[in-house]
C-alpha cells in the first residue's frame, strides 16, 4: 500500500480558520486567538483522524514578484487587505506547525497551489498517496488516482 502524504495548503487554511464562523477568543493578555485555535484543531483532526504518513504545509510567501504578475499586472490587484489581527495569528500558527515538527515549504516568485501542484506531481512519481489540504478549485486539475483533495471539517475525501 502507497505511503500517504497530506501537504496543507497553509495560507488558505489560516484563512479559513481566521473566517471560520466560531465566536471570538482571546488571550489573557487580549492578544486575539480564534484563528490560532481554530487551525490548530482542524491540524490535531487531520493528524488523528487521518494519520498521515508525512505531512507538511506549503505557504505564499507574500513577494509582489509572482511571476503571474508578469503576465497580467492586475493579478489580485483587487484583494482586500489583511486585517490587522490576522498576522499575528499567522505567525502564532506557522510557529506552532514549526514547532510540531512540520516542515513548511515556500518559494519567492510562486503562490503556494504552484508548489502544491509541482510537489504532488512529484510525490506520485515516487509512488505517494498524496492528500491536498485544501479547497482551492484550481488544484483539481490535478487530481487523478494518487492524488486527492481532503477537507478535514466535513471530512470529505475528493478524487479525480
Amino acid at each position: 500500500m502507497a505511503k500517504s502524504f497530506y501537504i496543507i495548503d497553509g495560507h488558505a487554511q489560516i484563512y479559513r480558520a481566521y473566517f471560520a464562523p466560531f465566536r471570538d477568543l482571546t488571550s489573557r493578555s487580549g492578544e486575539p486567538t480564534k484563528a490560532t485555535f481554530v487551525f490548530t484543531q482542524m491540524l490535531l483532526n487531520l493528524i488523528e483522524q487521518r494519520k498521515p504518513d508525512y505531512l507538511a504545509m506549503v505557504i505564499d510567501t507574500g513577494d509582489e514578484t509572482v511571476f503571474r504578475k508578469d503576465i497580467y499586472p492586475e493579478y489580485k490587484a483587487n484583494r482586500q487587505a489583511r486585517p490587522e489581527d490576522f498576522f499575528p495569528q499567522e505567525q502564532r500558527i506557522l510557529r506552532i506547525v514549526r514547532d510540531a515538527g512540520i516542515p513548511i515549504f515556500a518559494k519567492p516568485g510562486f503562490e503556494a497551489d504552484d508548489l502544491i501542484a509541482t510537489m504532488a506531481r512529484r510525490l506520485e512519481d515516487r509512488g505517494f498517496q498524496t492528500f491536498l489540504v485544501s479547497k482551492d478549485k484550481d488544484l483539481r486539475q490535478i487530481l487523478d488516482e494518487s492524488i486527492s483533495m481532503y477537507d478535514v471539517q466535513s471530512d470529505e475525501r475528493h478524487d479525480g
